[in-house]
């Protein structure tokens, strides 16, 4: 009898991304429950289970040799990559070490313009980057739309 009253996949499927996307921080932190996570290493393909707050070291941690970390988050569709994503930015934003930190946050929809903005969006006062910034902005303006269809 309950089962006539319960909505089908599709209805729970909408509320849980739309709520895992649009939830207010409090709530979103409120209601987290921890996750399973593994990680692969790179050369060896060796994976190990690790903790959130193990991720979320990796992120602050000061030893990054290459001088970048790149930490892909991937899952089957549903697995809750997006609520991680958003998880690990609200505990960075709350973070001690928040104000050495570039954090850039680019929306599932974003084109790959948008992400060069967001990127260099924050570094917008440093001369450094206005050469990059000019040259997105030049090559967007020359680009032809048919012949690039």
């Amino acid at each position: 009898m309950l089962e006539n009253y319960w909505p089908g996949p599709a209805p729970v499927n909408a509320c849980i991304k739309n709520e895992a996307e649009t939830a207010d921080v409090a709530v979103l932190l409120a209601v987290h429950q921890p996750s399973p996570i593994m990680t692969r290493d790179v050369g060896s393909g060796i994976e190990t289970a690790v903790s959130e707050d193990d991720l979320l070291e990796a992120f602050l941690t000061d030893d990054v040799p290459g001088g970048a970390l790149l930490v892909p988050i991937t899952g089957a569709s549903g697995a809750g990559k997006s609520h991680m994503i958003r998880w690990l930015d609200a505990q960075l934003q709350r973070s001690a070490k928040r104000d050495r930190l570039h954090i850039i946050r680019i929306p599932k929809s974003a084109s790959l313009r948008t992400v060069v903005e967001k990127i260099l969006e924050p570094l917008k006062d440093n001369p450094l980057y206005a050469k990059a910034r000019d040259e997105m902005t030049r090559a967007v303006a020359e680009v032809n739309v048919d012949e690039a269809v």
